[in-house]
C-alpha cells in the first residue's frame, strides 16, 4: 500500500514546497498534492528518484512507518525567530518526531534509570503550590536553578553536556538552525500524556560558553516551561519566558553563593578583560558574567554601562578572549546508545530497515559524521536479545 503522507513528511522535514519537488520529478505541482492525498500513485521511476533526493529506501512509501506522536509542537520552545516562521517550525516538529522515534525505538530493549529533571519539576511544583504564584520572580528562579543543579550533580560547567546526556537528556545538534539557536520539549507517554524524554536541539555553536548557556537556557524551559502552550502565547508573554529562562541560566551556571567570591578577583568592574579569570572558572562569556554581577547588585549602574560600552569598542560582541582556545563540545549519548543497541541487542543496519531509511538520512538527522554511521551498520558482533540495566 502506498502512503502519500510519507512524501509530506519528508518534504516537511527539508523544507521543501511541492513546487521544488515537482520541478525535481519532472512533474506537476498537483501531481505530487494527489500522490500526498493518496489519490494518485507515483510511477516507479518517481519513487526510485524520490529515495535518492531523500535518502531513504523504496519501502519508505510503502509502509506505515514506526513514527510515535509524542512530541506536543505546542510545548517546543522555539526562540523568537524560528517561532513565527512557520515553516520553520514544522521542519524542526518533523526533525524531532522522526528523531525521537528511532531514539524510543532503541532504548525501548533497556532499562533506563528516570531523569532527576523529573524530580526538580517536582520540587518546584510544590514551591509553585505552596506561595500560590501566578508569575515566577527573581527568587524563586534562583531556588529553582539551584535545586537543579544539585539534582544534577554539576561540580563544573565545562561538563553541563556530559552531565545532562547522564542524567537522561537527548541533545541533537542540527545543520539547519544558525550557531544561536536551539529549542527543547518533552516527549510524552502516548497512554497517559505524562513526562517521558527531555530532548534539546542545538544550533551548530560556534564557542563553548555559547554552547553552554544554550544549554542552560533550554534547562531553564525544560523545568520551568515544560507545560506551556508556546504556540498561543503573546509576543509579551512569550518574551518573559525567554527571560525567565535567561535569568534561570545565569543562576544556573554563576550560583548566587559563589558570586560574592569571584567578584572579588575582578578589580576593574567596568572593563571586560578583567572578568577573564571568571570566564576560566565558570565557561560563561564575560557579558554573562557582568550580567550576573550587576543583577545582584556588585556593580552599579555607571560600572555596567561602562562593561559594556568597553566591550562593544572592544569588538567582543562578535568574539571574546579565550573563545579560540575553548574546544566546543558535542553530544555523544545517541552515537553510544545506537553502538550498545548494534553489540547488544541485533545489528544496528535492522534499524535502518524497520525504518526504510539508508545510513545518510540517519547522519542528516542526527547530525552524525557520515563515517561513524557507516562503521556502525557495517561492523559485525555477535548479539543476543536482553534487557540492559543502566
Amino acid at each position: 500500500m502506498f502512503y502519500g503522507e510519507n512524501i509530506k513528511l519528508l518534504r516537511n522535514l527539508n523544507s521543501m514546497s511541492r513546487k521544488s519537488l515537482a520541478i525535481k520529478l519532472n512533474c506537476s505541482e498537483q501531481a505530487i498534492g494527489q500522490y500526498e492525498r493518496g489519490a494518485l500513485n507515483p510511477k516507479m521511476q518517481n519513487i526510485i528518484d524520490m529515495s535518492n533526493i531523500f535518502r531513504v529506501k523504496s519501502g519508505f512509501f510503502y509502509s506505515k512507518l514506526p513514527i510515535k506522536e509524542s512530541i506536543p509542537e505546542e510545548n517546543i520552545a522555539y526562540r523568537s525567530k524560528d517561532r513565527d516562521v512557520r515553516k520553520r517550525t514544522v521542519e524542526e516538529s518533523t526533525r524531532l518526531k522522526l528523531s525521537s522515534s528511532i531514539i524510543e525505538f532503541c532504548e525501548s530493549f533497556f532499562a533506563l534509570k528516570q531523569s532527576p529533571l523529573l524530580t526538580a519539576i517536582d520540587e518546584i511544583n510544590k514551591i509553585k503550590n505552596e506561595q500560590e504564584q501566578s508569575r515566577i520572580n527573581e527568587n524563586q528562579i534562583e531556588l529553582y536553578a539551584n535545586i537543579t543543579r544539585k539534582l544534577l550533580r554539576i561540580k563544573s560547567n565545562h561538563d553541563l553536556l556530559y552531565n545532562l546526556e547522564l542524567n537522561g537528556v537527548y541533545v541533537i545538534e542540527s545543520n539547519s538552525l544558525s550557531y544561536a539557536d536551539a529549542y527543547s520539549v518533552w516527549s510524552r507517554y502516548s497512554h497517559n500524556n505524562n513526562l517521558f524524554h527531555p530532548y534539546i536541539i542545538l544550533g551548530n555553536s560556534t564557542t563553548l560558553v555559547r554552547r553552554i548557556f544554550d544549554l542552560a537556557h533550554e534547562l531553564g524551559h525544560l523545568v520551568m516551561h515544560y507545560d506551556v502552550d508556546m504556540n498561543n502565547l503573546e509576543k509579551v508573554e512569550f518574551l518573559n519566558c525567554e527571560k525567565e529562562a535567561n535569568e534561570f541560566a545565569s543562576a544556573f551556571l554563576l550560583p548566587k553563593e559563589e558570586v560574592s567570591s569571584w567578584i572579588k578577583m575582578v578589580i576593574h568592574k567596568g572593563n571586560p578583560d578583567s572578568y577573564i579569570p571568571v570566564k576560566q572558572k565558570y565557561y560563561v562569556s564575560l557579558a554573562t558574567a557582568a550580567y550576573r554581577a550587576y543583577e545582584l547588585g556588585y556593580l552599579s549602574k555607571n560600572e555596567n554601562n561602562r562593561f559594556f560600552a568597553s566591550r562593544y569598542r572592544k569588538h567582543y560582541i562578535y568574539k571574546e578572549p579565550l573563545d579560540d582556545k575553548m574546544t566546543v563540545t558535542r553530544p555523544g549519548k545517541i552515537m553510544a546508545l545506537f553502538d550498545i543497541y548494534d553489540k547488544k541487542i541485533e545489528p544496528f543496519s535492522n534499524v535502518l530497515n524497520d525504518f526504510n531509511i539508508e545510513p545518510k538520512f540517519l547522519s542528516e538527522l542526527f547530525c552524525l559524521p557520515d563515517n561513524l554511521i557507516n562503521k556502525l551498520v557495517n561492523q559485525k558482533q555477535g548479539y543476543y536479545n536482553n534487557v540492559i540495566k543502566f
